[in-house]
């Protein structure tokens, strides 16, 4: 058993999250939700997860993800991600904790905590990285940074986020074995890989409300 984690999952307002996803903005809200209540539900149920803190301004995701069981912090940064995480984190006690995507609709619990298993590994070992992040499967993108406490919580999600966090001295994490937490979803592309591994039950009932339901049916076809 690693050391207990703090996640920290930061929500946008659906309605401006996803505008590379070439769905209907109405369906894209939905599923933009979805991916998040989905990433939340497994996060809550990984064995190495102490605690799931959201960060949103969503009156919706604060509602659900508070009945699932994590606490919400309100994002007054209009959508700054890196400073949202930062402010969520500056209060917490000394601890190890983790900044997690919201668009991670496949997440396996078990497959979350074997990536903090090797994040709890690295940090122990190489005491001189307080962090280590987990690319998403392009190889460009974060989908996860652990640090062993926040004096060495540095988030820099954004365009090109893994070669960002590598520079800030952050370690990759070993990626085998761990794809439901490196499938991050922006495109239709994404979306596809992800109903291929499974998607969460909030995801699938948005994709069979939907168009998305097509989508749902090409996968299993593929």
């Amino acid at each position: 058993m690693t050391a207990p984690w703090t996640v920290l999952i930061p929500v946008k307002r659906p309605a401006l999250a996803k505008s590379r996803l070439a769905v209907a903005p109405t369906t894209r809200a939905a599923l933009a939700r979805a991916f998040a209540l989905d990433t939340i539900d497994a996060a809550l149920q990984c064995a190495q997860v102490q605690s799931v803190r959201v960060i949103t301004a969503d009156d919706e995701v604060t509602a659900r993800a508070s009945e699932l069981g994590a606490t919400v912090v309100v994002d007054s940064t209009e959508g700054d991600l890196n400073q949202c995480l930062r402010d969520a984190a500056a209060p917490l006690p000394p601890s190890p904790l983790v900044a997690l995507v919201s668009d991670l609709p496949a997440l396996r619990p078990h497959e979350l905590g074997s990536a903090l298993i090797f994040a709890d590994h690295l940090l122990r070992v190489a005491s001189r990285h307080s962090a280590g992040f987990l690319p998403d499967c392009t190889g460009n993108g974060t989908t996860l940074l652990a640090a062993s406490a926040n004096s060495g919580f540095d988030p820099r999600f954004g365009m090109l986020s893994a070669a960002a966090h590598r520079a800030s001295g952050a370690r990759p994490l070993r990626t085998g074995g761990v794809d439901t937490v490196r499938g991050d979803v922006d495109t239709l592309r994404d979306l596809r890989a992800a109903l291929l591994l499974g998607v969460g039950p909030h995801t699938a009932r948005v994709c069979r409300a939907a168009e998305g339901w097509q989508l749902l049916e090409t996968a299993h076809s593929t």
